[in-house]
């Protein structure tokens, strides 16, 4: 060990290998805590400080335990159902609960509640929540309102400040951030070097050495420019996820000491995991599905079965299975065979994967963790899906998969619709059910190296070249890595939004591509995408941002303009003698579905206030 100032707070760990130093690691106790707290959701990680009485995290992340999620007459069934079980298995369990007594006794000291803090909001969240920073929502926009905000810049030219004055919109509200009383619980890695040859062995080594150097802290924190490529050392840090309202220039990544000091071991669930199973979840909302279902696998019924990862006899992760039943429907709807071989892969080998809650501090083992739940349950193929009614916290009943990132999206079949044969129904292949997204992975998929690609890529417009674009970037077949782009983005006034097949609807259009509100439904994208809605009204490329709404600034990397051919108001040339009018109400620019309900609405008050009047 070797440092150059004493008191500098700085310490500098260097490895030989034959006497000629290959790898170097600067440490620093310094980092702005109150900074990173505000541009990053470090509310899983418990602000990156040691817990304290004051704090007043809970009142944001809110506790939901098992008994308080049940009614009174639900607990006490669930409270006897475990005591039948744990007496039907006290003899078995017995010395196996000393055993892991006596176990947990040698090893408090690798597991600290406070730092690995559970948030009601998962990691699937972020990828599903849209940053609305400033953005006004297309909920809130009617026909004039959109128009004019559309021309608003003109006004100017046609002198109409009195006609047509661009909207007002309530300020964007910023979630509060915890504030937490204790003491720094991180380093911060300022720079690491190795040699090509010796950086797998050395930097393992190095980061374990790290937390010896800060015995009385849990995280190691980086910070790296977003257009930097991924490098090796990154495979053992687990990405932040950014605010919405974030505009920190840099990504943040971090590491806990038990992901590199512990042992990490996969078994089924038993009996006497129940109440630590209870523990582990406390935190997680609506979870009263999910206790039904490893309650079912416990019991052994409905061919549910239920795995634990654990780091030093330690539960840090819970997953719930069973056999997929709908293969013949997943095979007819979408491209199965792209990931899989049916020779290889046959229908009693195929598993769904109902529920997954992982801690945040062991996201980069997911791969560890999915590939030992297909080794001990003896399937080949693991399945996940998203319904429309868990994309939105009012709708979910249950807890989202946090490892997203790690599953493989598969892609939706286009098939001929046949409206008007009434025995259609009879055929299970083209049964009409509600549509949701798929995704899976096997082992061999398991065991590829997954890339994370920060740039910050911004697509402006939401047609259809915008949305070829994103399906072409986010489901390319690759066979050598697991690419993930983390930072995608799409501005449009009203987002990715589809509307429900409608027959009025479809003749404002002309249909030539095959997007429409079920294959949006049945696709990924809005996994892997966020949603701006707004109007982009300047571009800074000097600064390499974009101003929204012309009051909202959205910074990126790579932009890509593809707003699709819409119609626009003409700039009239020469002196005008004669202010241009309004729109009228009876006329409508029509680009959008937003726009065409706008108008359909529009059109029924005009109607409904000739009926009243009688004319």
């Amino acid at each position: 060990m070797i440092t150059r100032h004493q008191n500098s707070g700085r310490q500098l760990i260097v490895a030989e290998y034959n006497d000629n130093a290959v790898a170097v690691l600067c440490l620093n106790e310094v980092l702005n805590e109150p900074l990173l707290n505000e541009e990053f959701e470090l509310a899983p990680f418990y602000g990156l400080r040691k817990s304290h009485l004051d704090d007043n995290v809970y009142d944001l992340i809110r506790p939901s335990s098992i008994t308080g999620l049940l009614s009174d007459g639900a607990e006490r069934e669930l409270t006897s159902l475990v005591n039948i079980l744990q007496l039907e298995e006290a003899e078995a369990s017995y010395g196996s609960s000393v055993e892991q007594e006596a176990n947990h006794s040698d090893v408090d000291y690798f597991i600290n509640v406070p730092s690995v803090d559970l948030s009601t909001k998962a990691a699937s969240d972020v990828t599903h929540s849209s940053k609305t920073s400033n953005a006004f929502s297309g909920m809130m926009l009617s026909s004039n309102d959109y128009q004019a905000h559309l021309f608003a810049e003109r006004k100017a030219e046609v002198d109409l400040e009195e006609e047509c004055t661009p909207p007002e919109f309530p300020p964007f509200t910023r979630i509060p951030t915890p504030v937490y009383h204790g003491d720094i619980n991180a380093f911060t890695l300022e720079l690491a070097v190795s040699h090509p040859d010796h950086e797998s062995e050395t930097i393992p080594l190095l980061l374990q050495a790290a937390f010896e150097c800060f015995p009385e802290r849990d995280y190691c924190i980086l910070s790296i420019p977003s257009t930097c490529p991924p490098f090796p050392l990154l495979n053992l840090f687990v990405r932040v996820a950014p605010r919405a309202t974030s505009t920190y220039p840099h990504e943040l990544y971090l590491l806990h000491r038990n992901s590199v000091l512990s042992t990490l071991e996969t078994r089924q669930a038993a009996v006497p995991d129940i109440e630590e199973v209870q523990e582990f979840i406390e935190n997680i909302p609506v979870a009263h599905t999910f206790i039904d279902n490893f309650l079912a696998a416990i019991c052994e019924e409905d061919d549910f079965e239920s795995y634990l990862l654990t780091s030093e006899n330690k539960i840090v992760g819970v997953a719930v299975i069973r056999q997929e039943n709908e293969n013949e429907y997943l095979n007819n709807h979408y491209n199965v065979n792209e990931w899989i071989n049916e020779e290889y892969h046959k229908d009693d080998g195929r598993a769904l994967l109902i529920h997954l809650v992982l801690s945040p501090i062991f996201q980069r083992q997911s791969q560890f963790f999915l590939r030992e739940i297909l080794r001990l349950s003896d399937y080949t193929v693991l399945f996940y899906r998203i319904s429309s009614a868990d994309l939105s916290s009012a709708t979910r009943d249950r807890p989202l998969c946090g490892i997203l990132d790690y599953l493989f999206p598969l892609r939706p079949r286009h098939l001929p619709e046949f409206p008007n044969i009434r025995s259609y129904q009879e055929f299970k292949v083209i049964e009409k059910i509600a549509p949701f997204t798929v995704y899976l992975t096997t082992i061999n998929l398991c065991t590829l190296r997954y890339i994370e690609i920060n740039t910050k890529i911004v697509v402006i417009g939401s047609s259809d070249t915008a949305l070829a674009f994103l399906m072409g970037l986010i489901h390319s077949p690759r066979t050598l890595y697991k690419a993930n782009f983390s930072n995608v983005t799409v501005v449009s006034p009203h987002g990715l939004s589809y509307d429900k097949p409608n027959k009025i609807l479809s003749r404002f259009f002309v249909q030539r591509s095959t997007f429409n509100y079920q294959h949006i439904q049945m696709d990924t994208l809005k996994t892997y995408v966020n949603e701006v809605n707004g109007v982009l009204t300047k571009i800074d490329r000097k600064n390499k941002c974009i101003v929204i709404n012309e009051d909202s600034t959205l910074s990126y990397d790579l932009l890509f303009i593809m707003c699709g051919k819409q119609f626009q108001k003409p700039i009239m040339s020469g002196n005008k003698k004669h202010p241009i009018s309004r729109f009228p109400e009876n006329v409508f620019l029509i680009n959008t579905q937003m726009d065409a309900n706008n108008a359909l609405g529009q059109l029924k008050r005009l109607s409904m206030r000739k009926c009243k009047s009688g004319k």
